[in-house]
């Protein structure tokens, strides 16, 4: 009896420590997980192995989470600022699984929050602050709690701001630099005003104004000159380019035109020629720079005026070198026309007229006259006209089908008529009658 007393005694000591000991303190959860339910038997929480393979403490099924008080909502520059305080609908404290609190953000007052909608969050129970950009329109800003299990409230009331706009204290000297300005930031924008310094401008039109007199550097690198003329004009140009010479060589050349308002304008052009030479041309007047050698051809009538020294008015130092200009075609009076046949022979010069080397003028060809043709066969011009002291007479053939009468001439008028002499005896002006030029006249002026 005695043993049995003692057993129970020890019996008793020991359930009593076990009673006081820990509990699970050398227990473990191998490959598995700990499910935790409410009275009811709902799931809460899984502790320890996740269905994905992870280990963590998975709290799920959680409550609804009190809804926070509505924001105060501030337009910023090109956005909205939302600040939160912390607190929750009817003063109720923040649950122990609360997350965050979403910041929602719609165009109408009645917008659902959703995925698409969210913008922002706070992380602090405490509350917070946020700037959101938006575009310059009214936008409507909804808050909601979100918890660890993912359950989240509803939605506040929306409250609706309006992003704002940059204005003058935003935009001191020097607020923006360049590493601010992102690239194809301004496509297609307009800057007015200030001063651009340094970089590269490509692909534009720049220009001083956009009426009147002004210049503009066209994307093509041609210059356009305008002279601002009331009853519009086409504009004067600056251009450059490259051209070949033919062979491979690429030459560089610049050409100058004004503006003008129908015909069409002079230019000067300067070039660089196939061998180095530099050219340069006005209308009939060529310049030619080459080497230590200069030359100026003028391709039509030169005309000095003023004094140089003394009563000349061309000095001209070195060697002249004159040549005969080109030949020109009358402008016959009526019932007169150029032939290449005379006296029945064919294989002759129609008539024609020049300017020579000598300061001369030259008439010189064939001639026939129609039914009703006077005595002037053709007018010079102006240019090669003799003066009122010079009587000018050169030799002139006839023939009139039967014969050639000796003694004819003809005679250049200080009006430029070039007239026959039609009073030699026994012979008449008639419907084919040949007449044959060949003669020069000096001019009593050069103009």
């Amino acid at each position: 009896m005695t043993d049995i007393g003692a057993e129970l005694g020890r019996m008793r000591k020991d359930i009593e420590r076990l009673q006081r000991a820990a509990r699970l303190s050398y227990a473990s959860l191998d490959d598995t997980a700990l499910e935790v339910r409410d009275s009811g038997g709902s799931l809460r929480a899984i502790v320890g192995q996740q269905g994905d393979g992870t280990t963590a403490v998975n709290v799920v099924n959680g409550p609804t989470p009190p809804t926070p008080t509505p924001p105060t909502v501030t337009p910023a520059l090109a956005g909205l600022t939302v600040s939160w305080n912390g607190s929750f609908a009817d003063s109720v404290a923040a649950p122990l699984d609360w997350m965050r609190c979403e910041i929602h953000i719609g165009g109408a007052a009645d917008f659902t929050p959703s995925q698409s909608t969210l913008r922002d969050t706070i992380e602090s129970p405490q509350g917070g602050m946020v700037t959101i950009p938006l575009p310059y329109t009214e936008w409507n800003v909804k808050l909601r709690s979100r918890t660890s299990s993912g359950s989240t409230s509803a939605a506040t009331t929306a409250v609706a701001a309006t992003p704002r706009k940059a204005a003058t204290a935003d935009l001191t000297a020097g607020i923006i630099t360049a590493d601010l300005i992102a690239v194809d930031a301004l496509n297609g924008k307009t800057i007015s005003g200030g001063t651009i310094t340094g970089g590269t401008i490509t692909g534009s039109t720049i220009q001083t104004a956009t009426t009147g007199k002004r210049i503009a550097m066209l994307p093509d690198g041609t210059m356009a000159l305008y002279s601002g003329r009331t009853g519009g004009e086409t504009p004067g140009s600056l251009e450059s380019g490259i051209t070949s010479d033919g062979s491979g060589m690429q030459l560089g050349y610049l050409v100058l035109k004004p503006p003008t308002h129908g015909p069409t304008p002079p230019e000067i052009t300067m070039a660089i020629g196939p061998s180095g030479e530099q050219q340069w041309s006005l209308g009939p007047l060529g310049l030619l720079a080459e080497g230590s050698n200069g030359y100026a051809n003028v391709f039509g009538n030169l005309n000095v005026t003023g004094a140089i020294s003394g009563s000349a008015s061309l000095a001209v130092t070195g060697a002249v070198i004159k040549s005969d200009e080109t030949w020109h075609t009358p402008s016959f009076a009526a019932s007169w026309a150029s032939t290449g046949t005379f006296n029945g022979n064919a294989g002759y010069q129609g008539m024609r007229y020049r300017y020579t080397a000598e300061d001369e003028v030259w008439i010189y060809g064939a001639a026939v006259a129609s039914a009703g043709a006077g005595s002037t066969v053709f007018t010079l011009p102006a240019k090669y006209r003799p003066s009122a002291n010079i009587r000018a007479i050169i030799p002139a053939n006839f023939s009139s089908g039967t014969g050639i009468p000796a003694g004819g001439w003809a005679q250049i008028t200080e009006a430029g008529a070039v007239a026959i002499n039609t009073g030699i005896s026994g012979w008449t002006l008639a419907a084919g009658t040949q007449v044959w030029l060949n003669g020069k006249f000096p001019l009593g002026t050069i103009s």
